[in-house]
């Protein structure tokens, strides 16, 4: 049975960890869990990944019952590298802290397909840093997410080099959280800036090529070889996803097409369309559910009309984009707008 799924993913570490915070916490873990639509037994099979969906309602149901800021934090904390398996021995193995970034920016997938996770030289310092993929998470769950993912990227860092490492400094896209501000700087013991345009993790140029206490060249490859295996099974089955991500980013511009998805994928239209239908689904349903994300994305949005709404999706007419947001949200987009009140800076309603 294949267990990847056919939407943005995380491995199964994800949610075992968030089982185990919670039990921590003194809650009944199983009835979260349950709230989410999930038992913990499904992720005992290796294979097994839960879909950002899953995650966002799961995370959102932990914040409300743990109240905790530093939820994020406390989850990542009970990630060691054997949680990732045959990828938690290839990263231990990197000769370098430099090699073991660009490992895990090739393999980040199997960690999760919600981040895209990437590595660059700044000066000659070495920058990780993560962008989200997905755009409909609760905005309390993908704070959680990026405080869990800096702090997971610290923890593997400090089991290869020294429990001790700190960076010279990180950047978290969020606000501080009051009260807590010293509770992260304790924990990663560098200067921190919040509000950032992204989150990410500062290393030196002399951390980067320090030669790592574990470092097994022939170990490492045949780990490799292993998680490419994984990553191809994901590949195939993360075709939707990647499809609709590109068709979100794609559409403002006015140029989203079924020919350009299938030329940005390296592919044919046809080879496209067999594709989609092995995963039961096709690009025009992919099309209609990127844009009803983007519809209640925009339409919390006072600084854009109807009009500029459905152009910015593609539609022909408001009238034909009005049918659709009815048909998506049980309310044409002017009673929507009517019976809300937004802010334009961030969509939040008031």
């Amino acid at each position: 049975m294949n267990n990847f799924s056919n939407t943005s993913s995380s491995f199964r570490g994800t949610p075992i960890a968030i089982y185990q915070t919670v039990q921590a916490y003194g809650h009944d873990a199983d009835e979260i869990f349950r709230e989410a639509g999930l038992n913990i037994s499904q992720f005992e099979d290796a294979e097994r990944r839960i879909s950002h969906q899953q995650l966002d309602q799961l995370l959102l149901r932990c914040v409300e019952h743990c109240k905790d800021p530093l939820f994020g934090i406390r989850i990542a904390d009970l990630i060691h590298p054997t949680s990732f398996d045959a990828l938690g021995l290839s990263l231990l193995s990197s000769s370098t802290l430099k090699d073991f970034c660009n490992r895990a920016v090739r393999y980040f997938a199997l960690i999760t397909t919600n981040e895209k996770l990437h590595f660059s030289l700044e000066n000659g310092n070495g920058v990780l840093s993560d962008t989200p993929v997905c755009v409909d998470y609760h905005p309390s769950t993908r704070r959680v997410q990026a405080d869990a993912w800096t702090t997971c990227m610290m923890r593997l860092i400090r089991f290869m080099i020294t429990p001790t490492f700190a960076p010279q400094e990180i950047e978290l896209m969020w606000p501080a959280p009051k009260g807590f501000i010293s509770d992260y700087q304790r924990y990663f013991g560098c200067p921190i800036i919040f509000e950032s345009t992204r989150n990410a993790i500062h290393i030196s140029e002399k951390d980067l090529n320090k030669t790592l206490p574990a470092a097994n060249e022939n170990l490492a490859w045949n780990n490799d070889q292993i998680v490419l295996e994984l990553l191809a099974k994901i590949d195939e089955a993360d075709l939707p996803s990647q499809v609709e991500t590109k068709i979100i980013s794609l559409l403002p511009s006015g140029e989203c097409s079924k020919e350009m998805i299938a030329q940005s994928l390296a592919m044919s239209v046809s080879s496209l369309h067999c594709k989609l239908s092995k995963s039961e689904t096709s690009y025009q349903e992919l099309l209609n559910e990127a844009r009803k994300q983007l519809s209640g994305k925009y339409i919390k949005r006072s600084d854009l009309s109807i009009t500029d709404i459905a152009f910015l999706l593609g539609f022909d007419s408001s009238s034909n984009f009005s049918r659709s947001f009815k048909r998506w949200w049980g309310q044409t987009p002017s009673e929507y707008k009517k019976s809300n009140k937004y802010d334009k800076s961030d969509g939040q309603t008031e």
